[in-house]
């Protein structure tokens, strides 16, 4: 008797790339659910189909420029809130201020063009740079 050959599954699940849209979303006022996003882009994106790998991929990249973004304008902010009391820092926490601003409608639009691809069920097509 012959075995069969089980390939992989694929998963086809249409929402799972939307969820993790709209946790990301969720996550510019709160920032819990942004770490349970790229938790979930990790583990659904061995089994998804190519599409839907390509907003996994879209959404881990996300995560990691977001965190890199803010770590850094973080640092700048710190490091230009004592300079302020001689008048240095203030033109640094305004880049800084200015600079988060970008990286929260950077954010906004990166989730919400995901989101409308991912109804369509294409691949993100979309900019991977820094620009929105």
């Amino acid at each position: 008797m012959e075995r069969p050959t089980h390939s992989p599954e694929v998963v086809v699940d249409d929402e799972k790339p939307i969820l993790i849209y709209v946790l990301y979303l969720v996550a510019l006022v709160t920032a819990v659910p942004f770490f349970l996003g790229v938790i979930l882009a990790y583990v659904f994106k061995s089994r998804a189909p190519a599409w839907a790998r390509s907003h996994y991929e879209h959404q881990i990249s996300l995560f990691w420029r977001f965190l890199l973004g803010n770590i850094v304008l973080g640092i700048l902010f710190a490091i230009a809130m004592p300079l302020s009391f001689i008048l240095i820092g203030i033109p640094l926490m305004a880049v800084a201020g200015i600079a988060w601003v970008y990286l929260w409608i950077w954010m906004l639009f990166r989730c919400l063009k995901g989101i409308q691809s991912a109804r369509l069920d294409e691949d993100y097509r979309g900019n991977w740079g820094w620009r929105i």
